[in-house]
């Protein structure tokens, strides 16, 4: 890439202290989405095991994980799959970063955030998280998703209630 379309490029990135307030606030939506699909994945597919519950049993455990952390749903999360096991990583290294966006990055980002170039990468920075958190998000519906259909519920159940923007499905070749 030449140095005048990068240039360009960087340019295209909002420099404004806004730009990166929104983003940050963007960043926060799309990680408590995360914590959502957590409490929620937790409460029932990888919850009370072989014991069947009633869908009230069910919200209770759900409203119980609600008042969890995030640090403490990813704990649990680990002891039912295994600490090593790759989705366990990749909820971890959310929680990693969310905490680190909740307690350090405006105060370790300070120097940045005072220039216009340096807000750019905040920016950039952000949506990077918002990519991750999003992905991470992903691959816990589609665990929940594998679990309903393996439990009986119907795809076109699934589909009647999930948002399909996030688990796209397989385009059949006709």
């Amino acid at each position: 890439m030449s140095a005048r379309h990068q240039a360009s490029k960087s340019r295209r990135v909002p420099a404004t202290a806004g730009a990166v307030l929104r983003q940050f606030g963007a960043t926060a939506h799309q990680f408590q989405s995360l914590e959502y699909t957590l409490a929620n994945v937790l409460a029932q597919v990888f919850g009370p095991g072989p014991t069947k519950q009633t869908s009230g049993q069910v919200r209770k455990e759900i409203e119980a994980n609600f008042r969890k952390s995030a640090g403490t749903l990813r704990s649990e999360l680990a002891r039912v799959l295994g600490g090593t096991a790759p989705l366990v990583a990749a909820v971890a290294k959310a929680v990693a970063r969310r905490n680190f966006l909740a307690h350090h990055f405006f105060r370790e980002r300070a120097a940045e955030y005072s220039t216009p170039q340096g807000r750019r990468r905040l920016v950039r920075e952000l949506v990077r998280d918002q990519r991750l958190f999003f992905s991470v998000d992903r691959r816990l519906l589609l665990a929940y998703r594998r679990w309903l259909l393996s439990h009986g519920v119907s795809r076109e159940e699934i589909d009647a209630v999930w948002p399909m923007a996030l688990l796209p499905r397989k385009r059949r070749r006709g």
